[in-house]
């Protein structure tokens, strides 16, 4: 489990076919990101996964080839973070 998490920066996904971000099998608190979740590879994402819960995840910046995956219960989401 991961109480919360806070990146001033970006999360972005690998050149290669690794994705890259934030995971944990059983829980995630907040995540706060205050820049992008993006990649320029769609085989190679920027993500975070949480095995069962996700909490509130706030993005600062833009999200292009992300993840965020929740396989148990997620918080509704933020109106502000929705794509525009």
């Amino acid at each position: 489990d991961i109480a919360s998490v806070k990146i001033g920066g970006s999360i972005i996904g690998d050149t290669d076919s690794e994705n890259s971000g934030v995971r944990a099998a059983g829980k995630i608190g907040a995540v706060t990101i205050g820049g992008s979740l993006r990649s320029t590879n769609p085989n190679a994402v920027g993500t975070i996964e949480a095995g069962t819960t996700l909490g509130k995840v706030s993005i600062g910046g833009d999200m292009q080839f992300g993840l965020i995956l929740a396989l148990g219960k997620a918080q509704p989401a933020n109106a502000a973070a929705a794509p525009g």
